[in-house]
């Protein structure tokens, strides 16, 4: 079946490759639609049967085997560590130094497409929201050019592994780690000095999170890292919490920071790409994929099909990968994008100064056309 289906697939796709109108491509690819909803529905019922087959025939050995696999398990959990007890590769350690002595120096620092000296400010935030969206970070710049014994270096304290301590952000964290850069435009420098003190104030105090905790008291006795951001603003009459949907007496976590009226985003890079649904027919999206910046995109690259959250954000295993040459400044692209049944993001893409930039989108609504949209820089 799998053989079948993509052969019809390479024989569909090699056909949409001739001159045609808009309309008579988006018909074309309805009649793709029912011919692979078709190849799915014989795929469901194989593997239904598979899976029948196969449950069976396990069931005897996975019961003389569960006793061992439990034992096993037991073995596991009991050697597992705390990971906010340990620090990461970027901390620096809680004084005004750069590394710790009983620490191997296995890291280093990276600075070169995302140009971040030029683009980052002291008493910046950064957020930090890795691939799967279940941890999410937030800590402040605190010198723009530290020196250190492996060059230059943004520094920043944040709560983070085992204390509060300076670390750094560079090209490498801000890429592995989904960052972006946030920006209170409403205050001078004089009060985003006063932040600094009130945050080095806290450097060496233990991590610590705590569900019912939001302390912003500078003689707290330990910090988690939105608290210790969200006290060291409110030293100077700042509160992150106006607006949102926070709680009296609850902790205070990153996205209510980045989401706060008093933070906007900063971008890296002025290319991205946008979308926008245009149409939706059985299942199959019209999307434009629009170029808002100043010069042309050049080898731009979109799925056509809908994928995982996790294959998106990874620019990995997309399997219908279409290229467009170029898109002008000011312009766009229109596209046909059917609709997984098992997947809802879509994704296009293109290289800028060996970084992916990556343009993602979900929750996609017929009714109105709205989608939830979000970037991804990665490494090229």
């Amino acid at each position: 079946m799998k053989l079948r289906n993509l052969f019809l697939l390479s024989v569909l796709a090699l056909s949409s490759l001739a001159s045609c109108s808009e309309e008579e491509v988006f018909n074309s690819d309805l009649e793709e639609i029912e011919i692979i909803e078709k190849i799915e529905d014989d795929e469901n019922k194989e593997e239904t049967k598979e899976e029948i087959d196969s449950t069976s025939a396990s069931n005897s050995s996975s019961n003389s085997s569960s006793s061992g696999s439990s034992s096993s398990s037991s073995s596991s959990s009991s050697n597992s560590r705390d990971a906010d007890s340990l620090d990461p590769y970027y901390a620096l350690g809680a004084e005004d130094k750069y590394y710790e002595a009983d620490k191997d120096m296995v890291r280093g620092s990276y600075y070169s497409s995302l140009d971040l000296f030029n683009n980052v400010k002291v008493g910046d935030l950064f957020y930090e929201k890795n691939n799967y969206g279940d941890i999410e970070h937030v800590g402040i710049v605190e010198n723009i050019q530290a020196s250190s014994d492996f060059g230059p270096l943004i520094r920043t304290i944040e709560a983070v592994g085992s204390k509060v301590q300076y670390c750094y952000i560079d090209d490498n964290r801000f890429i592995e780690n989904n960052s972006r850069i946030l920006r209170l435009e409403s205050i001078g420098d004089s009060q985003i000095n006063d932040v600094l003190t009130f945050a080095k104030t806290q450097l060496g105090k233990p991590y610590s999170f705590d569900l019912h905790r939001a302390n912003n008291s500078v003689n707290s006795e330990s910090r988690y890292c939105s608290e210790l951001i969200y006290a060291a603003f409110l030293s100077i009459g700042l509160d992150f919490t106006i607006g949102t949907h926070y709680q009296a007496g609850n902790c205070i976590l990153p996205p209510e920071i980045y989401e706060s009226s008093l933070t906007s985003e900063i971008w890296l890079t002025k290319k991205f790409l946008s979308f926008e649904a245009l149409q939706k027919s059985r299942h199959l999206w019209n999307i434009r994929i629009s170029n808002s910046n100043s010069s042309k995109i050049a080898n731009v690259s979109y799925n056509r099909t809908t994928t995982s959250q996790s294959n998106a954000i990874n620019y990995s295993s997309l399997e219908r990968l279409q290229v467009i040459d170029e898109i002008d400044s000011e312009n766009y692209k229109d596209v046909n994008i059917y609709e997984n049944r098992e997947a809802s993001n879509i994704v296009a893409s293109f290289v800028d100064k060996g970084v992916r930039v990556t343009t993602i989108a979900n929750s996609l609504d017929a009714s109105n056309k709205s989608m939830n949209i979000w970037f991804k820089y990665q490494r090229a």
